[in-house]
């Protein structure tokens, strides 16, 4: 499936949380039938906070097409346990939402 008109993606700003959340809520629930553990409503108002307290290793992005969000994805930066070779690891999770846009279903390990 092709995109009608160009997609930028950007990070989140406060003013995407709500299309995020409800983006999330969209994919999870509706399209991938899980069941969630709390309402739409409190989910939105949970994610903020979580955003905020994850800040420094979890990063969201939106996809838009023209004004409208169409599409996030996360990239996690995780710390990971060292070997003998390397003191220092870090691992990096990309994952889209929708298969749909360029980044769609991506999800990738890190080194």
């Amino acid at each position: 499936m092709s995109v009608p008109n160009p997609v930028d993606s950007q990070s989140v700003i406060d003013a995407d949380i709500d299309a995020l959340a409800d983006l999330q809520w969209m994919w999870r629930v509706d399209k991938w039938h899980r069941l969630p553990s709390y309402d739409c409503i409190d989910f939105r108002d949970a994610l903020p906070e979580w955003i905020g307290l994850h800040y420094e290793s979890h990063h969201a992005f939106v996809a838009r097409s023209n004004t409208e969000v169409v599409g996030t994805a996360w990239l996690a930066l995780i710390e990971r346990v060292p070997t003998p070779a390397q003191s220092i690891r870090a691992g990096v999770h990309v994952q889209g939402n929708d298969s749909s846009l360029p980044l769609g279903g991506l999800s990738r390990g890190g080194a």
